[in-house]
């Protein structure tokens, strides 16, 4: 299988994981075979999930890996989002909004 990144999801990478740009194929494709699938969460995080990536309508795949979400289109990955710390997790939760 062939994972392509844009340059969107390549920059986020290098900005919110700090990995060096030539390594962020390789870190793409552990997350997208070793990451946890969306429908293997808590009813919790999928909630949180859903509210962060519905701007994204032509995903079909999130996945949960180290702490960040990487969201798939097929093989093409859109983007990255980072998962709250515990604290502000449950902060957000007592709100509500999760």
């Amino acid at each position: 299988m062939n994972i392509v990144v844009t340059d969107h999801a390549h920059q986020r990478i290098v900005e919110r994981i700090g990995i060096p740009p030539d390594e962020v194929i390789k870190l793409v494709r552990i997350a997208y075979y070793k990451g946890i699938n969306s429908d293997r969460l808590t009813k919790t995080l999928k909630a949180y999930i859903e509210k962060r990536s519905i701007r994204y309508e032509s995903t079909n795949e999130i996945k949960l890996y180290n702490d960040y979400l990487f969201v798939f289109c097929g093989q093409l990955l859109i983007t990255v989002l980072s998962m709250p710390n515990y604290e502000n997790y449950k902060k957000l939760e007592n709100l509500g909004i999760l």
